[in-house]
């Protein structure tokens, strides 16, 4: 009896040896497949930083493009002269927006469909005897035309009864872009018109005013350049008209 107990003792003990043998060896296997897989990823963060270096070296060379379709596009765009601060309006069907960077720089470029735009182009006023008068950088007011060497070309707006004026370019174009990084809107077989209008907000859409100038150019441009608004118009025909009606 004594002999089968020690026997059992001795298979449970070897068992147990056994056991912990496997326990020791699948530990060191463990360890050994950690250590590996924390290597492997040493070694992929170092090489996608690497990648990333020589991609942020290489960004010049590469062209990424994206793009936005809009519907109903409305954009107010202020901008200041001598005369104070005017207003653009610019409004399309629909339009596409398209930034592109890389190449060694980066635009913004909408491509514009069924395009109106209000153009402030003058602020004034005018003296009850219809005279009119402008506004000087520094605030002054004086005539139109008059020399100003002459004292009495100027005005006191404080003691004279002035109505404010503007002029406004009216533009309609099948098509139209605008670049946002120069601030130019161009068009090609554009309608113009020119107006008369009693204040110096501009204008509501759609609301009747009086016509200065009606014509048609096979292409216009506008631009903000500093404090300088240039706008050109190519092969203009155009029809005038006085406060009055038709020249």
């Amino acid at each position: 009896m004594k002999n089968v107990k020690e026997s059992a003792q001795l298979v449970f003990a070897s068992k147990v040896v056994v056991a912990i043998a496997g326990l020791c060896a699948l530990m060191v296997l463990m360890v050994f497949r950690v250590s590996n897989v924390e290597r492997f990823d040493e070694v992929a963060y170092e090489e996608l930083v690497a990648s990333s270096q020589a991609a942020d070296f290489n960004h010049g060379l590469t062209i990424f493009t994206g793009k936005q379709h809009r519907e109903n596009v409305q954009k107010d765009i202020i901008f200041s002269e001598a005369d104070g601060r005017r207003q653009m309006r610019l409004v399309s069907q629909t339009s596409d927006l398209v930034f592109t960077y890389g190449g060694g720089g980066d635009e913004v470029v909408e491509y514009l469909n069924g395009v109106s735009c209000d153009i402030q182009e003058e602020l004034y006023y005018t003296l009850p005897d219809g005279r009119e008068v402008k506004r000087h950088s520094g605030g002054q007011l004086s005539l139109r035309h008059a020399e100003l060497e002459d004292p009495m070309a100027w005005i006191d707006g404080t003691t004279q009864e002035l109505v404010p004026m503007q002029r406004v370019r009216h533009v309609e174009a099948g098509t139209a872009t605008y670049h946002y990084r120069k601030d130019l809107f161009a068009a090609d077989q554009v309608d113009l018109t020119r107006y008369f209008v009693p204040e110096h907000q501009l204008p509501e859409l759609g609301e009747e005013l009086l016509p200065m100038m009606q014509g048609h150019a096979q292409a216009v441009q506008f631009s903000v350049v500093g404090r300088q608004t240039v706008f050109q118009a190519y092969h203009l025909k155009m029809t005038l008209y006085s406060k009055e009606g038709l020249l």
